[in-house]
């Protein structure tokens, strides 16, 4: 029926949330990623339930695919019962840069080694050093059993309902 659009629409919010840093506007694209995907599963079965097999083939869809299920259920308590809150997984990682050369008494002198280091990093280099700070954000569903982050999820299940679109589509179930 209207599932190439909806699938449209999904990847619109998709690519909204990818590239947002904000967690408020994160989770505001992914509440509205979730309706549109959604829409596709009724869509594809209110369709597929008209044809001989359809239904049979729908429901064989559903219950193999954990991605499926597992949104179709996130979407639903989104609406229904609570906004989707994802859990925020934040890595900072730093990047230390030395400029200074050694001598050898240097190396030798194990007792000083820590007054030898704090004398090396002036105020400038600190400044470099907390510049070169690099912060990694990530967002998974508190709920999911699997390692993959939000986005690693939703690209999965966007793969999953395009293969739905073509695979129903190709069998006469549903016209996408």
């Amino acid at each position: 029926m209207h599932e190439r659009e909806k699938l449209k629409e999904a990847k619109y919010f998709y690519s909204r949330f990818v590239k947002e840093k904000n967690i408020i506007l994160f989770k505001y694209n992914l509440s509205a990623f979730l309706s549109p995907t959604r829409s596709i599963l009724q869509y594809a079965r209110k369709e597929a339930q008209t044809k001989p097999g359809g239904l049979s083939w729908y429901n064989s869809l559903m219950s193999s695919s954990v991605i499926l299920r597992y949104f179709r259920d996130k979407r639903n308590t989104n609406i229904h019962d609570e906004p989707v809150v994802p859990a925020t997984h934040y890595v900072v990682s730093k990047i230390l840069v030395v400029r200074y050369s050694y001598p050898d008494r240097f190396i030798k002198i194990f007792g000083k080694i820590e007054a030898l280091l704090n004398s090396l990093f002036k105020s400038e280099d600190r400044k470099s050093q907390e510049a070169n700070a690099k912060t990694q954000v990530t967002y998974k569903f508190k709920d999911w059993n699997g390692n993959e982050d939000i986005i690693t999820l939703c690209q999965k299940y966007i793969q999953e309902l395009e293969n739905l679109i073509h695979d129903g589509v190709s069998n006469g179930f549903i016209s996408g």
